[in-house]
C-alpha cells in the first residue's frame, strides 16, 4: 500500500504543476461560466444537448467557496487523485496486488488522465465514475449483488455525461451475448430509463445547437489514441497542425504506442479470463457503438470525452502487466513514465514561444486600461470573461450559438455600429469555417483598416 501511496502522490503532484500553468481554453472558461449561472431553466436551455447539469450543480456550489480559476480547477484535482487510489484499491481486489501498482502508475502518468484532472471540466468526475461502475458491474455478473450502488452509479454517469448511455448500451449487449440477461438487470434498465427521463424530455423540447455534422471513420483509431492522449493538445502538436515532426509529437507518439500495445497485446491474452473479458468487450465494442451511432441517428463530436471509457483500459492493461515477466514490463512502465514526464516539462517550456500553446497571452500582451479589443468568434473571447485582463473586450457576432446560450454564459453581444472609439483599438479575428460569419468578419476587419 504505501507503493501505491507514492503514485498517488506523484499523480497529485504532476496533476497540480499541469493546474497551475496550463492555459485557460475555450471549452473551459464556457464550463466555468454556465456553471456560475443559478438558474437551473436558462442553465439547461444553453447545454441540454451536450452537456447533462450534474458537473454544472457541482461546479456552480463550488464555485460557491471561491471563483479563482486555480481553485476551480481543484475540484477536478480531487477527484483525479481520488481515481489513481481507487482505480488501485479496485484491481487489487477485483485482480491481484502486482496489477494494482501498474494500474495506479499507469493512470497516475497518462497525459490524458493529468489533463483531465487539472482542468474544470466534468471528465475528472466521469472517470471516477466510470473506475466504481467497473467495479460494480463485475460484482454483478458475478454474484448478481450491489443493484443498488450500480444502478445508483450508473443514473449519476448519465446525468455527468452523455456518453454513459453508450456505456448502458454496450453492457447490454455484453448480457445479451453471454446469455445473461436476468430479471435484476431489466429492472436496472428500466430504473435507469424512468429516473432519467427528465433529460429525455429536456433534449427533445430544446432547440438543437447549430453545430455542423462531425461524422468521421477517423473516431475509431481516436477512440484509442485519445484516450491515452488528450485532443486538446493533440491539436497543438507540429504534426497535427503542420504534418511535420518535432520532439513534443515524438513523445506523444511514443506515448499512445505504448499505450497501445499494452492494451491491444493485454486483450489478446486475457480474452479467455472470466473477470477481465467483459471489460475488454465493453472498451473495444464501445468505440464501434459510437460510430454507428454517429453515422444512424446523431454526428458525435466529442473526441476528447473518449477519457471516460479509459479506465476499462487501465484495468486490462494492467492486469496484462502483471503477467509479464519482470525486466520488460519494469522497462516498458518506467519509459511511459519519463515520456509523459518529459512530455510536460516540453510542453511547458514551449508555452511562451508557440502561438497555438499561448494564444489568449498573445492577445492580452501590452494591453492598457483603454484599450478597445473586438472578437469576431466566442473562442476567443469567452476566456477574458474569466482571466480580465486589462481593457474593455467585446464580442460582435452571434455566431453558431443560439442567443439563449449567451444569456446562460452572461454575455452581451455588441452590434457592430456601436463599437467605441478608441486609439487603441485591438480587432481579434479568428477563422469560423462558417462562410456567413467569415463574410461579417471580413467587412469588420475592412472597417478598422
Amino acid at each position: 500500500m504505501s507503493i501505491i501511496f507514492f503514485i498517488t502522490i506523484l499523480g497529485i503532484s504532476l496533476r497540480f504543476f499541469v493546474l497551475s500553468n496550463l492555459p485557460l481554453s475555450y471549452d473551459e472558461a464556457f464550463d466555468i461560466l454556465l456553471s456560475r449561472n443559478p438558474d437551473f431553466s436558462v442553465r439547461s436551455l444553453a447545454i441540454i444537448e451536450g452537456h447533462p447539469p450534474f458537473y454544472f450543480m457541482f461546479s456552480y456550489l463550488w464555485q460557491e467557496i471561491s471563483k479563482n480559476l486555480y481553485f476551480v480547477r481543484l475540484s477536478s484535482l480531487i477527484f483525479g487523485g481520488t481515481s489513481i487510489l481507487l482505480t488501485a484499491l479496485i484491481v487489487n481486489k477485483l485482480f491481484n496486488e502486482k496489477a494494482a501498482y501498474f494500474a495506479a502508475l499507469l493512470m497516475a502518468v497518462s497525459p490524458s488522465h493529468v489533463f483531465y484532472s487539472s482542468v474544470a471540466r466534468s471528465y475528472s468526475v466521469a472517470i471516477t465514475e466510470t473506475v466504481l461502475i467497473i467495479y460494480f458491474f463485475i460484482k454483478f455478473i458475478n454474484d448478481k449483488k450491489n443493484t443498488f450502488l450500480l444502478t445508483f452509479l450508473l443514473i449519476l454517469g448519465i446525468y455527468t455525461h452523455y456518453f454513459f448511455v453508450i456505456m448502458l448500451i454496450v453492457m447490454n449487449l455484453y448480457l445479451i451475448f453471454q446469455k445473461k440477461i436476468s430479471r435484476r438487470w431489466i429492472l436496472i434498465n428500466l430504473a435507469i430509463i424512468l429516473i432519467c427521463s427528465p433529460l429525455i424530455y429536456l433534449i427533445s423540447s430544446t432547440p438543437k445547437f447549430q453545430a455542423p455534422p462531425y461524422p468521421s471513420f477517423l473516431k475509431l483509431p481516436g477512440f484509442y489514441i485519445f484516450s491515452h492522449f488528450p485532443w486538446d493538445l493533440t491539436q497543438h502538436l507540429e504534426i497535427y497542425q503542420n504534418k511535420s515532426i518535432d520532439l513534443l509529437s515524438v513523445l506523444a507518439i511514443i506515448t499512445v504506442s505504448i499505450s497501445l500495445f499494452f492494451l491491444f497485446a493485454g486483450a489478446f491474452k486475457l480474452i479467455n479470463e472470466k473477470t477481465i473479458r467483459p471489460l475488454i468487450f465493453l472498451y473495444i465494442s464501445s468505440s464501434l457503438v459510437i460510430m454507428i451511432i454517429s453515422y444512424t441517428i446523431t454526428s458525435i463530436a466529442a473526441l476528447r470525452s473518449f477519457i471516460i471509457f479509459s479506465p476499462f483500459y487501465i484495468f486490462i492493461a494492467s492486469t496484462y502487466l502483471s503477467k509479464f515477466s519482470n525486466l520488460p514490463k519494469n522497462l516498458l512502465v518506467v519509459s511511459l513514465t519519463l515520456v509523459s514526464i518529459s512530455f510536460w516539462s516540453g510542453y511547458f517550456l514551449m508555452k511562451n514561444t508557440n502561438p497555438n500553446v499561448s494564444t489568449f497571452q498573445n492577445i492580452y500582451r501590452n494591453l492598457e486600461p483603454e484599450s478597445t479589443v473586438v472578437y469576431n468568434d466566442i473562442s476567443l473571447f469567452l476566456p477574458s470573461k474569466i482571466l480580465n485582463p486589462q481593457g474593455k473586450h467585446f464580442l460582435v457576432f452571434q455566431g453558431p450559438f443560439r442567443l439563449a446560450t449567451y444569456d446562460a454564459l452572461g454575455i452581451s453581444l455588441l452590434s457592430m455600429s456601436n463599437i467605441p472609439d478608441s486609439k487603441r483599438i485591438r480587432y481579434v479575428r479568428s477563422f469560423t469555417n462558417w462562410p456567413p460569419f467569415e463574410k461579417d468578419a471580413d467587412n469588420l476587419g475592412e472597417l478598422f483598416k
